[in-house]
């Protein structure tokens, strides 16, 4: 099974989904190395924030 994901190059904002679980090295349109990044899915988004908000909360409580 494919898992797609998607992917944006810090250099050139190129942004390309990638069929694969490896990240290519080099941005297909700039061809820079090492500037490519997995962008977060909305689900992995929304989890990111309520696992900030709930540490806020947390730390609001002990004050």
């Amino acid at each position: 099974m494919f898992f797609m994901f998607k992917v944006k190059c810090s250099s050139c904002g190129f942004e390309f989904e990638v069929k694969s679980g490896k990240i290519p090295k080099k941005c297909p349109y700039c061809d820079k190395e090492g500037t490519l990044e997995r962008k977060k899915s909305a689900q992995e988004l929304l989890e990111e924030v309520e696992e900030l908000e709930k540490n806020y909360v947390i730390k609001d409580k002990e004050y």
